[in-house]
């Protein structure tokens, strides 16, 4: 009977012991979670400043276990791009590689939410496919295009915003391009007639 007083004991002290290091978990988990509870805040007045901006938000866990928040601005869903690309295009300007390069790197299929830029973006694509078709593919073959923007661009180009777009027009253009990667331009040409199938 007596040893199992002492295991009682024993067991119970052990418990206490247990129950205390498990409240100052608890405790510490409460403070991060007030901490992160701020921070999110915070974020929420960040994203208010402008809707038209897009923000990446990244969350980490510091070595201490305190969470670290970072907030950037993206250079995807830029309209700023668009409108400068799209005015030089308006002036009959050559865009250069560098533009080419802006443009592609600034789609983000993340970015349909904004309807703006998302009709934007399309008429843009047409524009810029209709002006140089040739560099067009070039720069699909050449920029390092994820397989989820170039599905996006193909979708793009099976759907027009845009009444004013010339299909044919452009289907003609690009089947006389000549361009290194015959698969990609296959790719394009085929998502303009889809098009032509369905708006023409």
């Amino acid at each position: 009977m007596k040893q199992f007083l002492s295991f009682s004991i024993f067991i119970f002290l052990f418990s206490c012991e247990d129950s205390k290091q498990n409240t100052k978990v608890a405790e510490s988990l409460k403070t991060e979670l007030k901490d992160l509870n701020k921070n999110s805040k915070k974020l929420e007045n960040i994203m208010k400043v402008s809707d038209s901006l897009y923000f990446e938000i990244q969350t980490a866990i510091n070595n201490d276990n305190s969470a670290k928040i970072k907030v950037t601005e993206k250079s995807s869903c830029n309209i700023k791009t668009l409108l400068k690309i799209d005015s030089l295009i308006e002036i009959n300007s050559k865009l250069s590689d560098n533009e080419y390069s802006t443009f592609f790197s600034n789609i983000d299929p993340n970015c349909s939410i904004n309807i703006e830029y998302s009709e934007f973006t399309n008429e843009l694509i047409f524009k810029i496919l209709e002006t140089n078709p040739e560099k067009f593919i070039s720069f699909l073959n050449y920029v390092p295009v994820e397989k989820e923007i170039l599905e996006y661009l193909l979708n793009q180009l099976q759907n027009p915003i845009s009444d004013t777009i010339n299909l044919n027009e452009i289907a003609s253009k690009l089947k006389e391009t000549k361009t290194e990667n015959s698969q990609l331009k296959k790719l394009v040409l085929n998502s303009i007639s889809t098009a032509i199938l369905k708006y023409n």
